[in-house]
């Protein structure tokens, strides 16, 4: 090698990095993955409160729905089998609406008094109390000749049933595991 080429390989420095001051990155990027990560968690939120809200409501549909089946099948079946189908329906919205352990296990006149709480009025206990707790348990041949006094009753109590299923409303603090069925 020549002189002169020793000369300036002598100038040359060892690499080094430069000085960051502590961050590997700029403070601006952590502002900038904060905001990023509170959108992400925003848009989450709103999308599982709608998503709820759309499940929170879908019984309802499905509710008429089934409504309307029991009234095409009215005529064709027992008395007693309608009354009983609408009393699963009953059944059915008041669990949509209310925490599984106040509905599942209440039978007889306190299953009446919640029918009575969620439609807002005392039609249930007062108008529909015998058809509800003892005509579903009928002999279905005893049932089966009804007079039109029976029919205009479970009639109402379908109209009744429509009622319900407009005027209720979801419990506010109801778990979201507890509208399983």
């Amino acid at each position: 090698m020549n002189p002169e080429t020793l000369s300036l390989l002598s100038q040359l420095r060892d690499i080094h990095q430069p000085d960051t001051g502590g961050f590997a990155i700029a403070p601006v990027w952590f502002v900038v993955a904060f905001l990023l990560l509170f959108l992400v968690l925003g848009v989450r939120s709103l999308l599982t409160r709608y998503l709820h809200a759309r499940a929170a409501q879908q019984w309802r549909g499905d509710a008429r729905e089934e409504l309307r089946g029991i009234r095409e099948r009215q005529q064709q079946q027992a008395a007693n089998v309608t009354v009983a189908e609408c009393s699963g329906l009953l059944r059915r919205i008041a669990l949509a609406v209310k925490p599984r352990a106040d509905v599942a296990a209440i039978t007889g006149q306190q299953w009446l008094t919640l029918l009575d709480q969620v439609h807002g009025s005392n039609a249930f206990s007062e108008s529909y109390s015998p058809l509800l707790l003892e005509f579903p348990y009928r002999n279905p041949r005893q049932a089966q000749t009804y007079n039109q006094t029976q029919a205009d009753k479970v009639s109402g109590l379908l109209d009744l049933t429509s009622e319900l299923i407009d005027r209720a409303s979801p419990a506010i603090n109801k778990a979201p595991d507890a509208q399983a069925d």
